[in-house]
């Protein structure tokens, strides 16, 4: 029993750091544009959908033993034939990029505000530099050195946001609670989807439980709504205790901090991303090598080169990358995966008998239409 404890801790903060990224402080802002009663309604709405796609994305990885060594473009083409394959060999890998993209972005603004506080001084490109080459090198030690950074660093994480919480508290507005803009829910939806995505994860979990079915869902919702809880109350605090003069971003969020605890939002940041970043690199460095067949050590570098690239070609803009990476890339792998839970439910391989056997049907059509809202109407 012990054990079984210690393996479901280790694979719900697993779950946990892979969720709490980036998008944590892009919450904040969101609920700016909704309102924290409108956009709590919103942002519950989409945790449940994501659990249920990480539950349905769990239950397709163990109903094959040969998905073990795959990944989502092998895994659909297995599932949902050639053709629907070829459009999550494009999204998996995009979706990746993107998030470890936003990762880098924050990664080194935090570390040069930290750095700052003890008089050593750089510019953030220099310490996203010095933040990606962290995360090179614990991704190149490979699944367990990156395992155990999760573990250790899920503690951490939960323990500063958990203060950082109970910081911003007292400042609260407690007026702004009950405010609702319904005109902002639809442009926050990519937002939302990529601050509470975790599928990317869901194979490693998994493995981490020894593919026993209880394990693997005991992680998964422990680590889902944990995860979720902590980034709504730090949502709706910091908000609260600045108001409706935030600014997308994550510089005003210092505002609503004691000046003597300047330090606690890089820390939490700083924490929250680089735990998120070892994780989406080490996924992508799986990607490359168990879809692509790429050995191990070029797919390690061209995991960490990407987004690197990435980030001194393109503009860093920080919401509109994570509202683009999420509403486009989270839901397109969001339906494939939905794809994926209804073909296998129609060949009797997984759900029989289950209550959540209209889930694949619910995600399917909300990740569509959060898909649909970006391209076509925003």
């Amino acid at each position: 029993m012990k054990a079984l404890s210690k393996i479901v801790t280790r694979g719900s903060l697993t779950m946990l750091g892979a969720i709490i990224g980036a998008g944590v402080f892009a919450v904040p802002y969101a609920f700016k544009m909704m309102g924290v009663f409108a956009g709590s309604l919103v942002f519950w709405g989409i945790v449940a959908v994501l659990l249920l796609t990480h539950v349905l994305y769990a239950d397709v990885i163990l109903s094959d033993p040969g998905m073990r060594q795959t990944r989502l473009y092998r895994q659909v083409r297995q599932v949902l034939g050639e053709w629907p394959g070829y459009l999550a060999l494009i999204t998996h890998p995009l979706s990746l990029i993107g998030a470890c993209l936003a990762y880098l972005m924050l990664g080194g603004t935090f570390l040069a505000t930290l750095s700052s506080a003890v008089g050593v001084l750089g510019n953030p490109l220099a310490w996203q530099l010095v933040f990606w080459l962290g995360g090179a090198i614990a991704v190149f030690f490979g699944v367990k050195t990156v395992s155990k950074v999760q573990s250790s660093m899920g503690w951490v994480l939960v323990a500063l946001l958990l203060l950082s919480i109970l910081m911003i508290a007292p400042a609260m507005n407690v007026s702004l609670l009950v405010t609702a803009h319904w005109e902002g829910i639809l442009g926050m939806t990519g937002v939302l989807v990529f601050a509470l995505s975790g599928f990317q994860i869901i194979p490693e979990i998994a493995e981490i439980c020894g593919r026993q079915r209880r394990r693997v869902m005991q992680s998964i919702v422990f680590g889902t709504l944990i995860a979720a809880s902590l980034e709504w109350l730090f949502g709706v605090s910091a908000y609260a205790a600045i108001g409706n003069t935030l600014m997308p971003g994550v510089q005003d969020l210092t505002r609503a901090y004691p000046f003597a605890l300047y330090w606690l939002l890089p820390a939490v940041g700083f924490v929250s991303v680089a735990t998120a970043f070892v994780s989406m690199a080490q996924e992508l460095k799986s990607v490359l090598h168990l879809d692509f067949q790429i050995p191990e050590h070029i797919g390690w570098f061209l995991a960490l080169s990407a987004p690197l690239a990435m980030l001194v070609l393109v503009q860093q803009d920080f919401m509109q990358t994570v509202g683009f990476v999420g509403a486009v890339f989270g839901s397109l792998n969001g339906m494939l995966i939905s794809a994926m839970a209804i073909a296998l439910m129609r060949q009797k391989k997984i759900l029989q008998g289950s209550a959540l056997q209209f889930a694949p049907y619910v995600c399917l059509s909300v990740f569509f239409f959060a898909f649909l809202w970006r391209i076509i109407l925003q």
